[in-house]
């Protein structure tokens, strides 16, 4: 059995913060009754109207945007575990969990499977060998 489970447990976890974080944004913008592309504009510009100074000092100080905050500082640390993962298992040639993982999940910066020749990108070997790897070890549990 190959074990991947330090990669899916990262990536579980990346998942569970981002649906945390856009429910509190949700939360936000209903309290302010404002949207959330506004309340990004004031948090990252300040906005450009009285209204949205004063705003931007409310913001600064509420309890969600410090949960948003502490949020995205966890999903910053679980995808660099990942990546670092990734790194260590292609350093030591344990390239199959790598390739599995790649597949079956969902690439988190474009919210899309990946196509085989973008696994054999990230993993530097050629698309029929990462596919051989891949089948080979999917047939096996059959």
């Amino acid at each position: 059995m190959i074990n991947k489970l330090g990669m899916v447990e990262a990536y579980n976890e990346i998942k569970k913060l981002e649906n945390k974080k856009q429910l509190l944004i949700g939360l936000y913008c209903q309290k302010y009754n404002i949207t959330g592309t506004r309340t990004k504009e004031i948090i990252v510009s300040g906005g450009s109207k009285l209204v949205d100074a004063m705003l931007q000092k409310v913001i600064k100080h509420d309890d969600y945007i410090t949960s948003i905050i502490n949020i995205n500082l966890s999903i910053a640390s679980w995808d660099e575990y990942l990546n670092q993962e990734i790194s260590l298992r292609l350093a030591v040639d344990d390239i199959t969990p790598v390739i599995l993982f790649l597949k079956d999940y969902i690439n988190l910066e474009t919210g899309k499977f990946r196509n085989w020749k973008e696994v054999s990108k990230e993993v530097n070997y050629s698309e029929r060998k990462c596919q051989e790897l891949y089948y080979a070890y999917k047939n096996s549990l059959n």
